[in-house]
């Protein structure tokens, strides 16, 4: 029986862990539709801290902002 508990803790431990990298992967594109570039994340799980880096990427390209169509007649 503990062993079930402890898979479904893992299962839903992994689950968290791939949305955190779907949300961070989001922020990373929104960041590059405003401040163009291509932007590197970064997130660690450790035991003390958590946190999720979103830079822009050391090798990265000059882009320009992508302007969605509402948005360029402002």
């Amino acid at each position: 029986m503990s062993n079930d508990i402890l898979a479904l803790a893992n299962r839903e431990a992994t689950a968290a862990r791939k949305r955190v990298e779907r949300v961070a992967a989001l922020l990373a594109k929104l960041m590059q539709d405003i401040h163009g570039d291509e932007w590197k994340i970064s997130i660690s799980h450790g035991y003390d801290t958590e946190m999720v880096l979103i830079i822009p990427h050391p090798g990265r390209r000059r882009k320009r902002p992508t302007t969605r169509k509402s948005e360029a007649g402002r």
